[in-house]
């Protein structure tokens, strides 16, 4: 009886999977004035704000809103404030509190101080005159602080923090400050790390509910203490360290697999299990550089114990999948996978995902003597990968991505939303259209993505594995205008998706379904 309730129930998962669909809605085609780096900086009930601007510039930033239907509402260049009659720093604009907000910076040379400010945005677009001094600080470095901040998951807390200056003989600093959605500041801290400064690099970091942040770090070795791989330890440290503002505890964990070597990591905060979540790739061998296995580990935040650690090899069938049988006998791994996004689930589980990617530089020589160099950035298989709430790797499945060129990868990559309540992961990106019948004959055999002729692609997972692969719409059928994945907006149900080509561009809203 109980493998009957089973097989009804996988059948039952099954049908339900394969009845998902998807329905992309399109906005008109516009004219962009000049050529700006685009992000999309939220949603709201009305539509969704985009900004368009050049890093660490103050000139010629855009704010543009669209309604839900795609249509451009408006288009204000915001008008960056002064003090004492120099144009400040733009930083960024993020939505805090259902509110839009500019951040700026200013370094008075003169004095040798900091300034960071937050400014509100009215729903017309303009810049209001209140402002919030978010930070003041003196400092010797000539250039300033370089300020940099964090919101939390739900964007009720702030992190701003920044560098003193660098001095490669000194421990690593930073200096700290939290802000709760009104921009109140909750608390502030000079942390000290116990690594000098040159040999640390922060991948990340994360607030939790209660305004605790942790940090996910590398610490490279010491080569002047001696310190250097070896077959049965790992040179390299991989921590999180964490900050717990109301009893004032910094701690520090180390995140390290026996007789294995990290080769890429990240982590998540789950709130209904109040654990960090970490995973990654690891290799066997600490001189080939490539990657043998996924591993996967739950940190519990109180105790700052490890609760469950597992890592799982990939399988002869796998790696046959991934590389061909010829090197999968020879025990060859995978080469240059980055760990992109790690969805914690509600039920303790979560979902890793991975992207080959890798850049080829090319130097030649012409008739003439004359030496040119041609950089080609390589964007290639995604791999996924589901860990079970009692923390066993429960799949790996390969999607077969071939995509390359020579403009920093302007079109490639992929864009990805994670629905929680059906826990499908649902991932797009430009694909050959000969692929969709290439793929019925052969999955590991696919052929290059052509930008200017490519089609859409549509890859669902659900909890059980099951994948789904179909074609969405062409580059013809957009009126030549292209997608480009890496910008992008996901909510649990849809994907906002930005498509340009030259100075057309249009957004669109692609839901599953």
């Amino acid at each position: 009886m109980k493998k009957l309730i089973l097989l009804g129930f996988i059948l039952t998962s099954l049908f339900a999977f394969a009845q998902q669909k998807s329905q992309a809605k399109w906005g008109p085609t516009y004219k962009m004035p000049s050529k700006f780096n685009t992000r999309i900086v939220c949603e709201d009930g009305s539509g969704f704000y985009v900004i368009r601007s050049q890093r660490r510039s103050s000139k010629g930033i855009i704010l543009e809103k669209y309604d839900g239907k795609m249509n451009l509402k408006y288009s204000e260049e915001l008008i960056i404030p002064k003090k004492d009659k120099d144009i400040m720093l733009f930083e960024d604009v993020v939505y805090v509190n259902k509110q839009l907000v500019l951040l700026t910076s200013y370094f008075d040379n003169k004095n040798k101080k900091n300034f960071f400010f937050a400014y509100p945005i009215d729903d017309k677009g303009k810049v209001g005159n209140k402002f919030k001094l978010l930070d003041e600080n003196k400092t010797d470095d000539k250039k300033g602080s370089n300020y940099d901040f964090v919101l939390s998951k739900d964007t009720t807390k702030f992190l701003l923090y920044y560098n003193p200056p660098f001095d490669k003989k000194a421990d690593e600093k930073f200096h700290y400050k939290v802000f709760d959605k009104s921009f109140n500041l909750i608390w502030e801290k000079e942390v000290t790390l116990p690594y000098k400064d040159k040999l640390v690099s922060i991948k990340d970091y994360i607030i939790d509910n209660d305004a605790n942040v942790f940090m996910l770090l590398t610490v490279s070795p010491d080569k002047k203490k001696g310190e250097k791989e070896t077959k049965i330890e790992q040179a390299k440290k991989f921590m999180v360290l964490s900050y717990t503002h109301k009893t004032g505890q910094f701690n520090q964990y180390e995140i390290k697999l026996k007789n294995k070597w990290i080769e890429s990591i990240d982590y998540d905060y789950n709130p209904s299990q109040n654990q960090l979540v970490l995973g990654g790739f690891y290799s066997d061998d600490f001189k080939l550089g490539t990657v043998n296995g996924l591993f996967y580990m739950k940190l519990n935040i109180n105790s700052g114990e490890v609760e469950k650690s597992s890592f799982k090899p990939f399988d002869k069938d796998f790696m046959v999948d991934m590389i061909g049988e010829k090197k999968a006998d020879k025990g060859k791994g995978l080469g240059d996978f980055v760990v992109r996004q790690f969805f914690s689930r509600k039920d303790g589980g979560a979902y890793i995902v991975a992207e080959q990617y890798y850049i080829v530089v090319t130097r030649y020589t012409d008739s003439k003597g004359n030496t040119y160099t041609r950089t080609t950035y390589h964007y290639n298989d995604i791999i996924a990968a589901s860990v079970s709430p009692n923390g066993e790797i429960d799949w790996l499945k390969k999607i077969t991505k071939k995509s390359a060129d020579g403009a920093g990868g302007y079109y490639l990559s992929y864009a990805i939303s994670h629905n929680k309540e059906k826990d499908v992961l649902n991932i797009i990106f430009n694909d050959n259209p000969k692929n969709v019948e290439l793929y019925k004959k052969n999955p590991n055999k696919l052929a290059p993505v052509n930008i200017k002729k490519s089609l859409v692609t549509w890859v669902s997972i659900n909890k059980e594995g099951n994948m789904k692969r179909v074609p969405l719409f062409t580059v013809k059928e957009l009126d030549k205008i292209i997608l480009q994945p890496k910008v992008s907006m996901r909510s649990d149900n849809d994907i906002t998706v930005y498509a340009i080509r030259g100075k057309n561009y249009k957004f669109g809203k692609i839901t599953f379904k």
